[in-house]
């Protein structure tokens, strides 16, 4: 069994910017606090490009976010920023892209006097695909202008779907031929420029933490984990982002051992355990937080799980 597709919050994290300059909610995982360390189902994180994109009535919001953007701050060029040419740089970053997004690749192949740099998620990734897929365009395109001047644009680009509401934006991108209906993206490097030394501004952006490298019933608990954090946790939900039906998540769950209920009781004791050893936090805001509308139930169910109240918790642990 596929595990679920992940993605590091870290690469969302011009667009978190964006949301907060603009008013609308950060999730609390592109919290700053939690930004360099969370993990999100790669449905849920490209999701927010969608919902960003209606909330702006701007399908090109990406293009927006993007503006002043430099690959170095993105998860991709901790690795490629250190390569010392352009064809080295597009390497590390095929190599490394799946590192912080388990659901994307990235692959070069060559036609001529051309390097065509390819980029496409799953097909089950669907809701604000284009958004997310304008963004990693931009972040590459970067890349070789690092190398290839800061004016640099691609001769010709092929663009995955149908042409968009904003498919003039993502012409302009190129100085030539722009295709639209491709099977990925695709950006059209010469041969020539792969030789030029890669000349990243300094890296502004810590180093991070890249996906752990799960089974199916691991990443289905992270999963769990980020749904029950945005306060989003229903089996429908939790089939979504692992792209299948909730019958067949059943059962998927089932041949791995597991179910819903179990895995969510986990993780609810997880997060608990976590929230309790802030004593700033009550227990009906951790129960409040845990989804649960009366904390005698919450009391009732961490009594189950710890053998003991959540106020023996914390008394056991020096907090209260």
């Amino acid at each position: 069994m596929k595990p679920v597709p992940l993605c590091s919050a870290q690469s969302l994290a011009r667009l978190a910017a964006f949301r907060e300059q603009i008013g609308m909610p950060v999730p609390a995982p592109l919290s700053r606090e939690r930004i360099r360390t969370a993990v999100l189902p790669l449905v849920t994180g490209v999701r927010l490009w969608e919902d960003t994109a209606l909330a702006t009535s701007d399908p090109g919001v990406a293009l927006r976010v993007t503006t002043g953007a430099r690959v170095v701050d993105s998860p991709l060029g901790c690795d490629a920023a250190r390569a010392p040419t352009v064809g080295d740089g597009l390497a590390a970053a095929a190599a490394a892209s799946s590192r912080y997004c388990s659901g994307q690749r990235v692959w070069i192949t060559v036609a001529g006097d051309d390097v065509l740099v390819h980029r496409c998620f799953p097909p089950e990734i669907r809701r604000g695909r284009r958004q997310a897929n304008d963004f990693a365009l931009a972040m590459i395109i970067d890349l070789v202008r690092c190398g290839a001047g800061s004016d640099w644009r691609p001769e010709r680009l092929l663009v995955e779907g149908p042409p968009p509401a904003h498919a003039e934006e993502l012409a302009a991108l190129a100085t030539g031929t722009v295709d639209f209906r491709a099977a990925a993206d695709t950006i059209v490097v010469p041969r020539e420029i792969l030789a030029l030394p890669l000349q990243a501004p300094e890296r502004r952006l810590p180093e991070v933490t890249p996906l752990p490298t799960d089974d199916f019933e691991g990443s289905v608990r992270r999963a769990i984990a980020t749904l029950l954090e945005i306060g989003e946790l229903t089996l429908p939900a939790l089939a979504e982002v692992t792209g299948t039906s909730a019958r067949t998540l059943q059962r998927r769950l089932a041949l791995s051992g597991s179910n819903f209920g179990r895995l969510v009781d986990e993780a609810r004791f997880d997060a608990a355990r976590r929230l309790l050893q802030d004593d700033d936090i009550s227990v009906t805001d951790v129960a409040a937080e845990l989804g649960y509308t009366d904390s005698a139930n919450f009391t009732r169910a961490f009594r189950r799980w710890a053998g003991v109240p959540p106020l023996g918790f914390r008394r056991a642990l020096g907090t209260e």
